[in-house]
């Protein structure tokens, strides 16, 4: 068997085009970042690892191609994908691979949900990891514990007993997967409406094998019906995992759970809800909660998930992979409490999206930010393809501003760090927010080795 995959320096891709390759199959890509020169370090441990790379023209796929798999963002008149239609290749989506792989693991284990997804299933890795039980884990962000340096930090490769996948329900195909343990950590509106969630979860629920684990606190979650054993998770006094007594210190979180207590080096109320989903994993596993509080306890976190990158001239910055409202509330909260004011950056991740959650994100803001915070907007990263392009950066800045947020929109990254630069002092907090665009990381890190 020989694959090729359209874009595979994504975070998904990636994974299981390092996976697949480790099944001794031959394993080709392309991605237009590698046209661009940009993100090398990707493709550079791809490569080292026999995957070859190749401009996305059509060149890198041949006869012998025996299966294209691709992401949902990938458009017909991709060359490769093109190519691939006119040699008669089968094309799979991302999903439907990873479908197979999971559904063909006898402790399967995937987890859905609006918000949280990458960071518990980086939990759960770790949890299996350090208690000796050899997890394959498929992770939509890198673990900053990376157990495998061989690996981009997405894939934890074990002995396929015990597997941990990411259910994606933005494209719809969370329905592919069938985990013997399956998550749901929350339900909002993200790609699209609640109203067309709720069926794509209750069905994804109706695939679970054995045991649901399931926000206890999140009326949407409730909508959701399961026969077999549920295990709910959250504050409420019903939940079957309920946290008590929650102290949240700088970048570090204790609480109680059934009388077990953990702590774990993250921020935010957040964490704790994805901590209990983990916990809830664990106790469905019928791991001690001895162990499990002790394993946890390792974890120190995603790279892009309210990341702490550095601590400059007393100012902290942080990068964060938030782009929904859900997620980008939840970061802001998370160090509202530490920091006595937060310049923050969001840059929105495509047109499509920004239109969809626009008056969400205005309204997150009017009601999160402080009067003393700062919000900044620069252009609208765009993905590219087919797209609407109406709606601007420009206007969401103004939109903040009439709703009494200090919106501040700015024509390029470049001006927009200029001014964090000019407006930081001791004790501010930085945090760059955005989705997608891997050179924000870059951005974050030189903005702190400049100040």
């Amino acid at each position: 068997m020989k694959y090729h995959f359209i874009g595979i320096g994504g975070k998904g891709m990636s994974s299981i085009a390092q996976y697949v390759k480790m099944q001794g199959y031959e394993v080709t890509g392309s991605d237009r970042y590698y046209d661009r020169g940009e993100h090398l370090e990707i493709f550079e441990k791809l490569m080292m690892l026999g995957i070859k790379i190749y401009p996305q023209d059509g060149s890198g796929i041949h006869q012998d191609t025996t299966r294209v798999i691709i992401s949902s963002a990938i458009e017909k008149t991709n060359l490769d994908m093109v190519k691939g239609i006119q040699l008669s290749i089968p094309i799979s989506k991302r999903a439907e691979l990873l479908g197979e792989i999971l559904n063909n693991s006898s402790n399967g284990i995937a987890v859905g949900g609006t918000s949280g997804k990458t960071t518990v299933v980086g939990m759960l890795a770790t949890l299996l990891e350090e208690t000796g039980l050899m997890p394959t884990a498929f992770l939509g962000g890198d673990l900053i514990n990376n157990y495998h340096q061989q690996f981009t930090g997405n894939l934890l490769m074990g002995d396929n007993n015990y597997l941990c996948i990411e259910a994606d329900e933005s494209d719809g195909t969370i329905v592919y997967y069938r985990p013997k343990i399956g998550v749901i950590t929350n339900i909002s509106k993200d790609h699209q409406e609640v109203s067309k969630l709720i069926p794509l979860f209750q069905e994804y629920a109706g695939n679970i094998s054995d045991i649901l684990v399931i926000n206890g606190d999140c009326p949407n979650c409730a909508k959701i019906n399961f026969p077999g054993q549920t295990i709910t998770f959250g504050f409420g006094e019903n939940c079957t995992v309920q946290a008590k007594e929650v102290i949240a210190g700088r970048g570090s979180l204790k609480f109680k759970a059934n009388e077990t207590n953990y702590q774990i080096s993250l921020w935010g109320r957040h964490n704790v809800e994805n901590s209990l989903a983990a916990i809830g994993v664990a106790l469905a596993l019928g791991l001690s909660p001895e162990i499990t509080a002790s394993s946890i306890s390792r974890f120190k976190g995603m790279k892009r998930r309210l990341e702490l990158v550095g601590v400059r001239g007393g100012v902290s910055f942080f990068d964060d992979y938030a782009h929904n409202p859900q997620k980008i509330q939840a970061s802001i909260l998370a160090l509202q409490g530490n920091f006595p004011r937060l310049i923050i950056m969001l840059q929105c991740h495509g047109y499509q999206p920004t239109s969809f959650m626009w008056d969400e994100l205005v309204d997150v803001f009017a009601t999160t930010c402080r009067r003393e915070d700062l919000v900044i907007i620069p252009p609208i990263y765009d993905v590219g393809g087919t797209t609407n392009r109406e709606v601007s950066a420009v206007g969401l800045a103004e939109t903040l501003t009439t709703k009494g947020v200090n919106g501040l929109y700015f024509p390029c990254r470049e001006k927009a760090g200029e001014f964090i630069r000019k407006v930081i002092v001791p004790g501010d907090c930085v945090l760059v927010m955005g989705a997608r665009d891997e050179t924000l990381s870059n951005f974050v890190k030189e903005l702190k080795d400049n100040i």
